[in-house]
C-alpha cells in the first residue's frame, strides 16, 4: 500500500491533483487511523485504465501546411 505522495508519483500527478481525485471518490482510500491513509496499487491501476482513451485523432492536413 502506498502513501498519498507515493501514489501521486505512481500516477504522475501533482499531490494536489491526486487529492482532488481522491476527494471526488474516483480513487478509494484505506484509513488505518487519523493520519495513516494508504492507497492500493490495484485501485490506482484501475483508475489509470479508466482514464485511457482509445480514440485516435487525425490531423487536418490543411492546418499543417505553411
Amino acid at each position: 500500500m502506498l502513501t498519498a505522495k507515493a501514489a501521486a508519483a505512481y500516477l504522475g500527478l501533482a499531490l494536489s491533483s491526486f487529492y482532488e481525485i481522491v476527494r471526488s471518490g474516483r480513487i478509494p482510500r484505506y484509513d488505518f487511523g487519523p493520519r495513516r491513509i494508504r492507497y492500493e496499487e490495484a485501485d490506482l491501476d484501475a483508475f489509470k485504465a479508466q482514464c485511457r482513451s482509445t480514440a485516435i485523432k487525425r490531423r487536418d492536413r490543411k492546418s499543417t501546411r505553411l
